[in-house]
């Protein structure tokens, strides 16, 4: 009995998401809608099996999903995103009138579109450094962060393969080797 939906999404664990919006890459309503939410990034991705999202797109509704922040964690910046977007979608449909509360993408700050995005996952257990902030643009080369031991005997610090933005970053200080450190999304 709906025809749009927003489902809200933090990061798991001690992973913190920026604010964003998931959508399916091939839905140019979906695409315009996410637009209109006007949060600073529009990221290509599949549906997942077995999720509200899929459910509702195989049924012919439009999701948009918003990720923020991280799990048991309130943030102002990702809480005032995500209303805003509710309010410029409810105004955006007709829904009701929110003329006074609306913003909108300006040309000087317009939601960065990602097509692809990768997972770097820790190659080592031990203390994570993050040298960089969620949200940020890095730049080929950049240190992104470090593992080291708690003895001083090793630290590997590892860097950006490619130009990208950090969508994800993980803040636990210690990791155990696979764990997701930094969810980096390319345009």
């Amino acid at each position: 009995k709906v025809d749009y939906c927003i489902d809200y999404h933090t990061g798991g664990a001690q992973r913190f998401n920026f604010s964003q919006i998931r959508i399916d890459k091939n839905d140019e309503e979906i695409l315009e809608l996410a637009k209109v939410f006007c949060s600073p990034y529009i990221v290509y991705s599949k549906s997942k099996e077995k999720t509200f999202r899929k459910s509702m797109v195989d049924l012919g509704k439009k999701v948009l999903l918003f990720e923020g922040g991280k799990s048991l964690s309130l943030d102002k910046n990702v809480t005032k995103v995500g209303v805003q977007g509710a309010i410029n979608i409810i105004h955006y449909l007709g829904m009701r009138d929110f003329s006074a509360k609306i913003t909108k993408p300006t040309l000087e700050n317009p939601s960065i579109i990602i097509k692809n995005s990768k997972w770097i996952r820790a190659k080592y257990s031990g203390m994570y450094r993050s040298y960089i902030n969620v949200g940020q643009k890095v730049e080929k080369g950049v240190k992104l962060g470090s593992i080291s031991d708690p003895y001083g005997d090793f630290e590997r610090v590892f860097k950006s393969n490619q130009e990208g933005y950090i969508l994800n970053s993980n803040h636990a200080p210690v990791v155990i080797q696979g764990d997701a450190l930094l969810h980096i999304g390319f345009e």
